[in-house]
C-alpha cells in the first residue's frame, strides 16, 4: 500500500473521507494533500532515518506553530479537523496541518523565503556562533515551558 493510501485510511478512522490523496513534495518529508478536504499530511520519510524518534520532532513542530499561530504569527497551523498530535501508524509517522494554497510570486511568499534563507545562514555554526548558540538556548528554554 502506498504512503499517500495509508494516511488517508488514517485519516478515515478521524472521520476523514480523503477521495484523491495528492502528494504536493516528497522530499524528507512526504506532504499529501487530503483532497477534498483542506488537510495536509507531513509524513516523515527520510528524515525518519537521521531522527530516531520522528514523532518527538513532528510533535515539537506542532506545539510551536500552535504556539505561534495563537499568538498571531502568520504561520501555517495544524488542522483542527484531526487531532492535534502527531500519529504513528504502519511504521510512519505522521502529522496533519491546514491545506493553504501558496502564491510563489507573492511578495509575502519572496519574503519569507528570503528570510528563511538569512536564519539558516546565521544559525550555522560557523558563520555566527554566538548566534546559534543563543537560538539553541532560547528554543530550548522555550520547550522546557511548552512540553510537547
Amino acid at each position: 500500500m502506498s504512503v499517500p493510501d495509508l494516511v488517508a485510511g488514517l485519516a478515515a478512522r478521524h472521520g476523514l473521507r480523503v477521495k484523491d490523496p495528492v502528494v504536493l513534495h516528497d522530499s524528507y518529508n512526504m506532504r499529501i494533500h487530503l483532497r477534498p478536504h483542506p488537510v495536509v499530511a507531513r509524513v516523515a520519510t527520510v528524515t525518519s532515518v537521521g531522527r530516531p524518534r520522528p514523532a518527538e520532532a513532528l510533535a515539537r513542530e506542532v506545539s510551536v506553530a500552535s504556539f505561534l499561530a495563537a499568538g498571531g504569527a502568520p504561520v501555517v497551523s495544524p488542522t483542527d479537523l484531526m487531532p492535534p498530535d502527531p500519529f504513528s501508524h504502519a511504521g510512519l509517522d505522521a502529522s496533519f496541518w491546514q491545506f493553504v494554497r501558496h502564491d510563489a510570486d507573492s511578495p509575502a511568499f519572496l519574503a519569507a523565503r528570503r528570510l528563511q534563507g538569512i536564519l539558516w545562514t546565521l544559525a550555522k555554526p560557523k558563520v555566527f556562533p554566538e548566534f546559534a548558540g543563543r537560538a539553541q538556548a532560547v528554543f530550548e528554554e522555550w520547550l522546557n515551558e511548552h512540553p510537547a
